[in-house]
């Protein structure tokens, strides 16, 4: 009877034990399976999300780009009005001095001018006898090639002026602007790349670490 009694209690036992272990297993497969589905859940939502950050990030970095390409050209601009300016000072300056144009009214070349001046001034001087007496016979009258040459010679001092201001004061502003901006860009870009792409390397060890 004894016998008996303990064959039995360790069926019981062991039949226990299987159930314990079954019921254990069972738990961890639940488990498992819960983190599966979440897990699943959790790939698709993170997959558009990182998709939509990434369009995000790429509209952002054209958008500086863009506006690096507008200050840039905003500062060529200036400095090319500037440069237009200053040619144009020049030229009403040659026109005052009348170093600008030859005899049949061509432009000349620069080394030209001083030579062209020299002979045109003491042609000048040599007729600026004759012309006094004339200009004394004429009471209160009024030179017109000195009122124009006067006029050229004052558009070409505010056209200079003009240019250097455009030079020292705009076109330096957008400069240092422009290079701000750059500096700025540049550390961004850097900043936001590296992180996209650890999103993107953590996510596939992730999908990897699943998959085994």
């Amino acid at each position: 009877m004894v016998g008996t009694d303990n064959k039995f209690n360790r069926a019981w036992s062991g039949g226990g034990g299987r159930n314990a272990g079954g019921a254990l297993k069972s738990t961890k497969e639940e488990l498992y399976q819960k983190l599966r589905t979440y897990e699943t859940k959790r790939r698709l939502s993170y997959s558009s999300k990182l998709d939509t950050i990434s369009l995000y990030w790429k509209s952002y970095c054209d958008l500086l780009s863009a506006s690096l390409r507008e200050t840039g050209r905003a500062q060529r601009i200036v400095l090319g009005t500037s440069h237009a300016y200053a040619m144009y000072a020049e030229a009403m300056h040659g026109i005052f001095e009348d170093a600008f144009l030859d005899d049949k009214g061509n432009i000349i070349k620069d080394k030209q001018k001083r030579k062209k001046t020299l002979a045109r001034r003491k042609v000048q001087v040599g007729d600026s006898s004759e012309g006094n007496n004339l200009l004394s016979k004429t009471t209160g009258a009024v030179s017109v090639l000195k009122e124009v040459r006067e006029a050229q010679n004052d558009l070409s001092l505010r056209f200079k002026e003009s240019s250097k201001n455009m030079d020292e004061e705009i076109a330096s502003l957008i400069g240092s602007l422009l290079d701000a901006t750059r500096e700025s860009f540049d550390a961004i870009e850097r900043l936001g790349s590296s992180i996209l792409v650890e999103l993107e390397k953590t996510e596939k060890e992730v999908t990897n670490t699943w998959g085994e």
